[in-house]
């Protein structure tokens, strides 16, 4: 089995979505992360409008560590 490229992104305010760091330029760095080492990127998670303090309210993120199998990858815009 190939491994793989699951994306997580995540935004918690609306001034981060305008500020450069939106879902879809986060999104798009991860995209260009997948294609520069060759990692098929087959899935994107999603927090929208959550603070990262309290890693227990993003459901996205628990979805996203529960796809990664053996050999997989984790890929996010920003560890904040």
């Amino acid at each position: 089995m190939t491994a793989r490229a699951i994306g997580y992104v995540r935004v918690s305010t609306p001034l981060q979505a305008e500020d450069g760091q939106s879902l879809d330029a986060q999104r798009a760095k991860i995209e260009a992360w997948c294609a520069l080492n060759d990692y098929p990127l087959t899935q994107v998670w999603v927090d929208a409008g959550l603070s990262g303090a309290k890693m227990k309210n993003r459901t996205g993120l628990h979805d996203a560590l529960q796809t990664c199998g053996a050999g997989d990858v984790l890929v996010v815009y920003a560890l904040s």
